[in-house]
């Protein structure tokens, strides 16, 4: 059971302002509002303004997967969905040649799903890299992620996604792409305009 302590006994209250004064209140008591609750301002950080979600789809209905490394860029293809009852909060990721750019700094969970395809021929491993830059500029690959699957005249079709936590400390340096390659061929990675079939989800979760 809670109990009540009356403000005249506290030496000090943090006020309940507009936004957390992160300096101003350490090291005080924090005061509940009106209704008993502790005030919306000193809950997170991410307000409203900072919330930020986001789907990219992979348009190109057949991209064939070869024994090479290959990153899928934009010139095969990508798009944010779009789709009646889809949805996006905040300011929009961008894409350039397969290189996805923040749009704020934060925490964010980059999720990857890729649907491939028999088309000729079975393929034992398929994989599929998650690829986060950094240095100036983003000239660094950093591999934090991967999944793999593959394909059979028994099991023509399949999924795999791959996610990663990233700290994007610097939108100009913290990007992401994803980067495909096969035991053999005999296999396309699939993609639609009108639903997700290969896509990225992006999730900013915190502060950095």
């Amino acid at each position: 059971m809670a109990t009540t302590v009356p403000t005249s006994m506290l030496k000090q209250v943090a006020s309940i302002a507009p936004a957390l004064a992160a300096a101003g209140d350490v090291n005080k008591v924090l005061q509940l509002d009106a209704n008993g609750l502790v005030p919306a301002a000193y809950i997170t950080d991410i307000g409203a303004a900072n919330v930020a979600s986001h789907q990219w789809r992979y348009t190109t209905a057949a991209f064939a997967t070869g024994t090479s490394d290959v990153f899928i860029d934009t010139h095969d293809g990508w798009e944010q969905v779009d789709t009646t009852t889809q949805a996006i909060n905040g300011d929009p990721m961008t894409v350039t040649e397969g290189v996805f750019t923040f749009p704020s700094t934060g925490t964010w969970l980059v999720r990857f799903t890729g649907k491939v395809v028999r088309n000729s021929s079975d393929v034992s491993a398929i994989a599929f890299d998650l690829i986060a830059t950094s240095g100036s500029g983003g000239t660094t690959d950093n591999h934090v992620a991967q999944g793999s699957t593959s394909v059979s005249t028994t099991a023509t079709n399949s999924s795999v996604s791959v996610e990663s936590l990233v700290d994007v400390t610097a939108t100009a340096d913290v990007k992401v792409k994803i980067r495909c390659g096969a035991h053999s061929s005999g296999a396309d990675v699939q993609g639609h305009t009108a639903f997700n079939r290969t896509y990225f989800t992006f999730l900013r979760v915190g502060p950095t």
